[in-house]
Protein backbone atom coordinates (compact mmCIF):
# COMPACT_ATOMS: atom_id res chain seq x y z
CA UNK A 1 0.00 0.00 0.00
CA UNK A 2 3.00 2.10 0.41
CA UNK A 3 4.20 1.80 -3.38
CA UNK A 4 4.16 4.28 -5.48
CA UNK A 5 0.45 4.08 -7.92
CA UNK A 6 2.00 3.43 -10.66
CA UNK A 7 3.77 0.61 -9.32
CA UNK A 8 0.78 -0.95 -7.77
CA UNK A 9 -0.95 -0.66 -10.83
CA UNK A 10 1.95 -2.36 -12.72
CA UNK A 11 1.85 -4.79 -10.17
CA UNK A 12 -1.44 -5.57 -10.27
CA UNK A 13 -1.48 -6.02 -13.93
CA UNK A 14 1.32 -8.21 -13.89
CA UNK A 15 -0.49 -10.41 -11.20
CA UNK A 16 -3.38 -11.11 -13.76
CA UNK A 17 -0.97 -12.29 -16.09
CA UNK A 18 0.05 -14.64 -13.12
CA UNK A 19 -3.85 -15.32 -12.15
CA UNK A 20 -4.56 -15.91 -16.16
CA UNK A 21 -1.56 -18.55 -16.71
CA UNK A 22 -2.15 -20.76 -13.52
CA UNK A 23 -6.09 -20.63 -15.00
CA UNK A 24 -7.75 -18.18 -13.07
CA UNK A 25 -9.17 -16.73 -15.47
CA UNK A 26 -11.86 -15.24 -12.54
CA UNK A 27 -9.26 -13.91 -10.75
CA UNK A 28 -7.48 -12.81 -13.35
CA UNK A 29 -10.21 -10.11 -14.43
CA UNK A 30 -10.96 -9.37 -10.74
CA UNK A 31 -7.73 -7.96 -11.05
CA UNK A 32 -8.14 -6.24 -14.48
CA UNK A 33 -11.42 -4.77 -13.47
CA UNK A 34 -9.79 -2.91 -10.84
CA UNK A 35 -7.13 -1.33 -12.82
CA UNK A 36 -10.28 0.64 -14.53
CA UNK A 37 -9.31 -0.14 -18.03
CA UNK A 38 -11.48 2.02 -20.68
CA UNK A 39 -13.75 -0.73 -22.99
CA UNK A 40 -16.17 -0.94 -25.44
CA UNK A 41 -14.02 0.91 -28.33
CA UNK A 42 -15.50 2.49 -31.70
CA UNK A 43 -12.54 3.36 -34.26
CA UNK A 44 -12.44 4.88 -37.32
CA UNK A 45 -9.97 5.60 -39.95
CA UNK A 46 -6.53 5.12 -41.10
CA UNK A 47 -6.20 8.28 -42.02
CA UNK A 48 -2.87 9.92 -44.06
CA UNK A 49 0.20 10.28 -41.97
CA UNK A 50 3.04 10.13 -44.68
CA UNK A 51 5.99 11.64 -43.58
CA UNK A 52 4.47 11.56 -39.67
CA UNK A 53 1.92 14.84 -41.35
CA UNK A 54 -1.52 13.38 -40.04
CA UNK A 55 -0.25 14.04 -36.19
CA UNK A 56 -0.80 17.97 -36.85
CA UNK A 57 -3.90 17.81 -39.24
CA UNK A 58 -7.54 17.99 -37.86
CA UNK A 59 -9.35 15.18 -39.96
CA UNK A 60 -13.43 15.05 -39.17
CA UNK A 61 -13.91 12.75 -36.34
CA UNK A 62 -12.16 15.38 -34.54
CA UNK A 63 -15.53 17.38 -35.10
CA UNK A 64 -18.20 14.87 -35.81
CA UNK A 65 -19.70 13.34 -32.89
CA UNK A 66 -21.49 11.77 -35.73
CA UNK A 67 -21.02 7.60 -35.25
CA UNK A 68 -22.79 7.26 -38.67
CA UNK A 69 -20.86 9.49 -40.93
CA UNK A 70 -18.83 8.40 -43.39
CA UNK A 71 -15.28 10.38 -44.25
CA UNK A 72 -12.62 10.12 -46.73
CA UNK A 73 -9.93 7.62 -45.68
CA UNK A 74 -6.97 6.99 -46.52
CA UNK A 75 -7.34 4.48 -49.17
CA UNK A 76 -11.21 4.31 -48.98
CA UNK A 77 -14.12 5.72 -47.59
CA UNK A 78 -14.28 5.14 -43.67
CA UNK A 79 -16.51 5.41 -40.67
CA UNK A 80 -16.38 4.64 -36.80
CA UNK A 81 -16.99 0.93 -36.34
CA UNK A 82 -17.29 -1.13 -32.68
CA UNK A 83 -13.76 -2.68 -32.21
CA UNK A 84 -14.70 -6.11 -31.19
CA UNK A 85 -14.24 -7.02 -27.86
CA UNK A 86 -11.63 -9.76 -28.19
CA UNK A 87 -9.28 -7.14 -29.16
CA UNK A 88 -9.07 -5.89 -25.87
CA UNK A 89 -6.86 -7.63 -24.40
CA UNK A 90 -5.44 -6.72 -20.89
CA UNK A 91 -5.75 -3.31 -20.93
CA UNK A 92 -4.01 -3.18 -24.67
CA UNK A 93 -6.53 -2.52 -27.45
CA UNK A 94 -5.14 -4.01 -30.54
CA UNK A 95 -6.24 -1.43 -33.24
CA UNK A 96 -3.89 -2.19 -35.96
CA UNK A 97 -5.68 -5.36 -36.48
CA UNK A 98 -8.58 -4.06 -37.33
CA UNK A 99 -7.37 -1.63 -39.46
CA UNK A 100 -5.87 -1.19 -43.03
CA UNK A 101 -3.65 -0.18 -43.77
CA UNK A 102 -1.74 0.31 -40.34
CA UNK A 103 1.25 2.34 -41.51
CA UNK A 104 1.52 5.59 -42.16
CA UNK A 105 -1.65 5.78 -40.56
CA UNK A 106 -3.97 8.24 -37.87
CA UNK A 107 -6.30 5.95 -36.07
CA UNK A 108 -9.67 7.96 -33.98
CA UNK A 109 -10.47 5.56 -31.10
CA UNK A 110 -13.83 6.49 -28.91
CA UNK A 111 -14.77 4.67 -25.26
CA UNK A 112 -17.88 6.69 -23.86
CA UNK A 113 -17.89 5.44 -20.26
CA UNK A 114 -20.96 6.31 -18.07
CA UNK A 115 -20.40 7.07 -14.53
CA UNK A 116 -22.69 7.78 -11.38
CA UNK A 117 -21.46 11.21 -10.27
CA UNK A 118 -19.14 13.86 -11.42
CA UNK A 119 -15.91 13.34 -10.47
CA UNK A 120 -12.38 13.73 -11.22
CA UNK A 121 -10.20 11.11 -12.34
CA UNK A 122 -6.84 10.49 -13.48
CA UNK A 123 -6.47 9.13 -17.10
CA UNK A 124 -3.54 7.18 -18.31
CA UNK A 125 -2.33 5.81 -21.68
CA UNK A 126 0.38 4.70 -23.40
CA UNK A 127 0.20 4.64 -27.36
CA UNK A 128 2.40 3.26 -30.25
CA UNK A 129 2.96 6.29 -31.47
CA UNK A 130 2.22 10.43 -31.18
CA UNK A 131 -1.49 10.49 -29.54
CA UNK A 132 -3.67 13.39 -28.99
CA UNK A 133 -6.86 13.16 -26.10
CA UNK A 134 -10.06 14.59 -25.87
CA UNK A 135 -12.46 14.39 -23.00
CA UNK A 136 -15.87 15.61 -24.08
CA UNK A 137 -15.01 17.77 -26.84
CA UNK A 138 -11.65 19.26 -24.54
CA UNK A 139 -8.01 18.76 -25.34
CA UNK A 140 -6.74 17.49 -22.19
CA UNK A 141 -3.58 15.74 -23.24
CA UNK A 142 -1.23 15.67 -26.02
CA UNK A 143 2.08 13.22 -27.07
CA UNK A 144 3.79 14.18 -30.34
CA UNK A 145 6.24 11.61 -29.92
CA UNK A 146 6.46 8.50 -32.01
CA UNK A 147 7.50 5.36 -29.46
CA UNK A 148 6.37 1.72 -29.03
CA UNK A 149 3.23 1.39 -27.01
CA UNK A 150 3.47 0.26 -23.63
CA UNK A 151 1.15 0.80 -20.77
CA UNK A 152 0.87 4.33 -18.90
CA UNK A 153 3.35 6.69 -20.83
CA UNK A 154 1.36 9.44 -20.52
CA UNK A 155 -1.28 10.91 -17.79
CA UNK A 156 -3.68 13.84 -17.04
CA UNK A 157 -6.51 14.91 -14.29
CA UNK A 158 -9.69 14.93 -15.90
CA UNK A 159 -13.08 16.03 -14.81
CA UNK A 160 -16.10 12.99 -15.82
CA UNK A 161 -19.32 14.35 -15.52
CA UNK A 162 -22.75 12.92 -14.55
CA UNK A 163 -23.93 10.47 -17.55
CA UNK A 164 -21.77 9.76 -20.15
CA UNK A 165 -18.52 11.02 -21.31
CA UNK A 166 -16.51 11.12 -24.74
CA UNK A 167 -13.37 9.86 -24.64
CA UNK A 168 -11.46 10.24 -28.62
CA UNK A 169 -7.94 9.26 -28.99
CA UNK A 170 -6.05 10.03 -31.57
CA UNK A 171 -3.59 8.05 -32.73
CA UNK A 172 -0.60 8.94 -35.45
CA UNK A 173 0.93 5.72 -36.36
CA UNK A 174 4.52 5.30 -38.69
CA UNK A 175 5.75 1.89 -38.19
CA UNK A 176 4.92 -1.07 -36.26
CA UNK A 177 1.87 -2.76 -34.26
CA UNK A 178 -0.85 0.20 -33.66
CA UNK A 179 -2.11 -0.03 -30.33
Amino acid sequence: PRAHPEVRSLARWYLAGVEESLGNRDGARAERERLGFLRGWWIVGPFDNEGRGGFDRAFPPETSGDLAARFPGKVREVGFRALPPELEWSGIVSIGTAVRPQQDGVVYALSVPVVAREQRARLWIGASGAVRVWVNGAKVLEDAAYHPARLDQAAVEVTLRKGPNRILVKLAQDGGEMA
